[in-house]
């Protein structure tokens, strides 16, 4: 989720120490406090009624009559009645905030992103600015001036909220800017003081992000999310609508988890890795063009309900699978659903209607509800894909045995994969008017060993069962 902040200032005329209001927002896991105060005056550590230990300053810098101190606490505790102190080792006229970021990460400060400095040149007062930021962090940015007037502070970032004090004629003036970004690009970070000042201090930080959970809506534009790494995850979402193109996981294992719904409009989700998986939404309803799964073994598990738009499914892999739909439905619209791959499977979910184009898995149109003993007594009268020579064509049927068994132990890429360029050895004919390249056909013949092979453990089942023998004597005899 994104960070949300809550900016206490707090000031003093002619003070040795303030104290700020209650800080409303619990549960925040980061405060940072700075102060602003004349460059003679040390400014102590703060202290709070939390107990939070703020530890060394990340900055503490002056320049002309002005000092600027920075501190940072990750895992703060906070809740009601929470107030910070500061002091200071004389009468001053400071201003102080505390910034309170809800939804930081338990380590939240990015010691790399810190960038401070002064200058002495006038404005703007230009000097930090954040490289190389993660994706969905937050930015605090600070200055202090020793301006004589003062009518604002103004970042040229617009996507600062600032928070300011330009009390000149009480105060040693300060403000403090933060915002969310979702970029690797530099962050700029430049202050102009109105209507002038000849000394300023800026100091910019990046906070990071808690990762997933718990968010009540994924809502991205077009083009605008985009996850890369080992296992990019975006988990438990309320929703997830992205517009066009708007959604991108790639890495080792790309998931999404737990949606209430995942709605995404045209080529708006793209999941390539290892394991791709959407797993228990609620439903997937994306649009035209909109959900493609590429890996090892791509799977959208137990949704309520898979009822896509034209063509708007692609699951491509070794073992690509739409798996308990919910036990509920799955609806595509014409051309909607494609699962290619080793043994693309789609189980238990009640309604699979034959419409039109609808369904395809592994290049073969799946429209027949005819029980398996009659499929595998009518697919035996079909055409088969056969070596040119007897010899060839039973070694070959060895190998598409060794490749069933290996596809249902699962987790032999590798193995199937020799096991596959063995078969191409034996120069399989393939009908003509297929439409079979070589690879697809090692594919479907592998998939017709393991019919046979669940047919003859289904028979002797029902033979040990005692159930109903003939039964069980014809299945064998047709496995």
């Amino acid at each position: 989720m994104a960070i949300t902040y809550q900016v206490v200032k707090v000031t003093g005329s002619g003070v040795t120490g303030i104290t700020s209001s209650g800080i409303v927002t619990s549960g925040a896991p980061a405060i940072t406090v700075s102060s602003s105060s004349d460059s003679g005056i040390t400014i102590n550590t703060p202290t709070d009624s939390k107990s939070n230990a703020y530890g060394t300053a990340k900055a503490n810098l002056t320049q002309g009559g002005t000092r600027l101190a920075v501190w940072e606490k990750d895992s703060a505790a906070t809740g009601s009645g929470h107030t910070v102190n500061i002091t200071y080792s004389g009468s001053t006229y400071p201003v102080a905030f505390v910034v309170v970021a809800k939804g930081a990460a338990a380590a939240a400060y990015d010691a790399s992103s810190l960038n401070a400095g002064v200058s002495g040149s006038g404005n703007p007062f230009s000097r930090p600015t954040l490289g190389q930021v993660q994706a969905l962090n937050g930015i605090l940015t600070f200055i202090g001036t020793d301006a004589g007037t003062i009518s604002a502070f103004t970042n040229s970032n617009a996507g600062f909220n600032v928070t300011e004090e330009t009390d000149t004629g009480q105060f040693w003036c300060a403000a403090v800017g933060t915002q969310n970004v979702n970029t690797t690009a530099a962050v700029p970070s430049a202050w102009t003081v109105a209507p002038g000042a000849s000394n300023g201090i800026t100091v910019s930080f990046a906070l990071k992000e808690a990762a997933g959970g718990g968010g009540t809506a994924l809502d991205p534009g077009a083009g605008s999310v985009a996850i890369s790494g080992h296992a990019p995850t975006i988990a438990q979402p309320k929703s997830l609508a992205p517009g066009a193109g708007a959604l991108a996981l790639t890495g080792f294992a790309p998931t999404i988890g737990q949606p209430h719904s995942l709605a995404p409009g045209a080529v708006a989700l793209t999941l390539t890795g290892h394991a791709p998986t959407v797993s228990q939404s609620l439903s997937v309803q994306p649009g035209a063009g909109s959900l493609a799964l590429t890996g090892y073994a791509p799977s959208i598990g137990q949704p309520h309900g898979v009822a896509p738009g034209s063509g708007s499914i692609a699951i491509m892999g070794y073992a690509p699978t739409v798996t308990q739909s919910g036990a509920q439905s799955v609806l595509p619209g014409a051309g909607a659903i494609v699962l290619s791959g080793h043994a693309p499977t789609v189980t238990q979910g009640t309604t699979l209607p034959p419409r039109l184009g609808g369904f395809e898995a592994g290049g073969a149109r799946e429209v027949s509800f005819k029980p398996l003993m009659q499929r595998i007594l009518e697919a035996r009268n079909e055409k088969r894909v056969k070596p040119a020579k007897e010899r060839a064509a039973k070694r070959a049927k060895v190998i598409e045995v060794q490749a069933a068994q290996v596809a249902l132990e699962d987790g032999g890429e590798a193995q199937f994969r020799a096991l596959m360029q063995q078969w191409l050895a034996q120069r399989p004919v393939i009908p003509a008017g297929s439409g079979l390249e070589a690879q697809l056909a090692f594919m479907a013949q592998v998939a017709f060993r393991i019919q046979q092979m669940q047919a003859e453990e289904q028979a002797r089942a029902v033979l040990a069962a005692h159930i109903d023998e003939e039964e069980a004597l014809i299945a064998l005899l047709l496995a």
